[in-house]
């Protein structure tokens, strides 16, 4: 969708005045939390301020994980009676072993035709072979080495068969490919 159709629709919400709204390149959509920090070039909006991210390497991922042989959350099916349907997909085709450990669910723009690769300097090299509504840029409390505190992140799942020892992580120092 045109990025100035995407303005337009948040501006017919009825925004609060001190919200954020966050477009960042290479990442289609643009996301806006109300009492967010401002990032990135900002103007001055009538629902409060209007930001653009250049620099994508700049904002920091979240790292957090899921298994889609769990069921539930972790998969794509809309079945309630059966949790596992949909497990055996992902975005980009059939789910396949190999993905364990090697592949992550990124942001609207990273997945798809392109099989964007997430390099995290001290874990690995991530293929973007899946999506989901909340994998995005977000506004949200994390927890680093100073201790609690709000910033903007990316969100990026990846794919593990248990829960990492890095899991729910800040994660400054990575590239795409």
């Amino acid at each position: 969708m045109n990025v100035m159709i995407l303005w337009a629709l948040l501006l017919a919400q009825q925004l609060q005045p001190n919200t954020v709204c966050v477009e960042i390149q290479s990442i289609r959509g643009v996301y806006c939390f109300e009492g967010a920090d401002q990032i990135g070039e900002c103007e001055k909006a009538e629902y409060g301020w209007k930001c653009r991210v250049e620099d994508v390497y700049s904002v920091p991922l979240w790292g957090s994980w899921y298994n889609p042989a769990l069921g539930g959350i972790n998969c794509d099916g809309e079945n309630p009676d059966d949790p596992f349907e949909g497990c055996d997909t992902v975005a980009t085709g059939p789910f396949e072993e190999w993905m364990y450990g090697a592949a992550a669910s990124c942001p609207p723009g990273w997945t798809r035709y392109t099989y964007t690769t997430v390099i995290v300097t001290e874990w690995g090299e991530f293929s973007c072979v899946d999506n989901g509504p909340g994998i995005r840029p977000v506004w949200r409390e994390v927890y680093t080495a100073e201790g609690f505190d709000w910033m903007w992140v990316i969100v990026v799942d990846f794919l593990m068969r248990q829960r990492p020892h890095w899991g729910y992580s800040v994660i400054e120092e990575w590239s795409l490919r």
